[in-house]
């Protein structure tokens, strides 16, 4: 190696973000680590990604926006009389997270930060805030890991006990992947055990039953 020659930068390389997120949603997207067997920064990219393409997320950011804000076709418009979020001081205990994003996914998200007079980091905290309460993204999230990880047999049984279910509960409306899940992480709570290996456990003893 040349002495004093600058490193390349990768064309590809991910953008640090740290948002200083309150410990009761850090300790969310923990659990959701712990579920999934995937870490941290990832569970908190997925939550910012989907609500930078939710309509339901921004909906409800747009209440802040001090800044036009497009988010296609809908344009948003921000009042400046506003204030700023940022001089907003949060209670409580809070935990900094390491987000890393793909250059694209990070100025979608500087965006939103310009609309809402803020820093980077401040918007990402606010949309996971946000994004993280809707229950499509659980289901949206959770379901892609179980239909990536589970093999066609299982996929099968899972289906059959969802059918099963909504045909057989007269005390409940449709009871939907999530509420399933719901159930699942319940029942695992403290055990230590992936997402995937308790709902084999759960899907396999229904049908011993």
């Amino acid at each position: 190696m040349v002495a004093g020659k600058a490193r390349k930068k990768r064309s590809d390389a991910k953008i640090e973000v740290k948002p200083s997120l309150e410990l009761a949603l850090a300790d969310v997207l923990s659990y959701v680590s712990d579920l999934t067997g995937n870490p941290i920064k990832d569970v908190g990219e997925a939550v910012c990604k989907y609500g930078l393409n939710s309509k339901k997320v921004t909906n409800v950011l747009s209440g802040y926006f001090k800044r036009d804000y497009i988010l296609t076709p809908t344009l948003y418009r921000g009042n400046p009389e506003l204030f700023t979020v940022r001089t907003k001081k949060r209670k409580g205990v809070t935990k900094r997270v390491s987000i890393r994003f793909r250059r694209n996914d990070y100025e979608n998200l500087a965006n939103l930060a310009f609309a809402l007079d803020t820093t980077v980091s401040t918007a990402a905290n606010m949309l996971i805030e946000i994004a993280i309460k809707d229950n499509d993204f659980f289901t949206q999230y959770l379901g892609k890991y179980i239909s990536r990880e589970l093999d066609t047999e299982q996929k099968a049984k899972l289906r059959m006990v969802l059918g099963y279910i909504n045909r057989k509960n007269p005390y409940i409306g449709e009871v939907t992947l999530f509420q399933l899940i719901l159930h699942v992480m319940d029942n695992m709570k403290g055990n230590g055990r992936y997402l995937l290996n308790a709902l084999n456990e759960f899907v396999d003893g229904y049908f011993e039953k």
